[in-house]
């Protein structure tokens, strides 16, 4: 009887826990993130000529060793942030190494024109905020 007890009371937390509004549910979805917060006041150190699509934001710059990591997002649907980023690399002399456009992400895997520095655009859907696409880009010498 115990057991008994003891089960349903757990099957009754976890009912409870999994109800709530669907934004709570998306922002605890794996690969969730949050495309918001205060722009980056500077560019970050990005190669020269890096493309930016007219509707991205940086939100975040760091050096991790030789990498510089830059986070932010894009304004739009995920197909589009991967045609724009795409067009902008070519238009930009940048070759493409490798780039691919899944149903919630796409990369793009990217050499800069001087074959100095290379890297990824990552671009997830799973953003908070809807009408965004998160942007994760990562730059490193060749």
């Amino acid at each position: 009887m115990r057991t008994a007890s003891a089960l349903l009371a757990l099957l009754l937390a976890l009912l409870v826990t999994g109800c709530g509004g669907a934004e709570e549910k998306r922002a605890r979805e794996p690969g969730t993130v949050t495309c918001g917060g205060t722009p980056l006041e500077q560019e970050p150190d990005l190669p020269a000529g890096f493309p930016k699509p007219a509707a991205t934001t940086y939100l975040s710059a760091e050096r991790r060793g030789p990498t510089t990591v830059v986070d932010g997002f894009l304004t739009g649907e995920l197909g589009d942030a991967y045609e724009a980023y795409r067009e902008a690399f070519e238009s930009a002399g940048y070759s493409i190494l490798f780039d691919e456009l899944e149903a919630a992400d796409a990369e793009i895997s990217y050499r800069d024109p001087a074959r100095s520095t290379s890297g990824q655009v990552a671009l997830r859907e799973r953003c908070v905020e809807a009408g965004r696409v998160a942007v994760h880009i990562t730059a490193r010498p060749a």
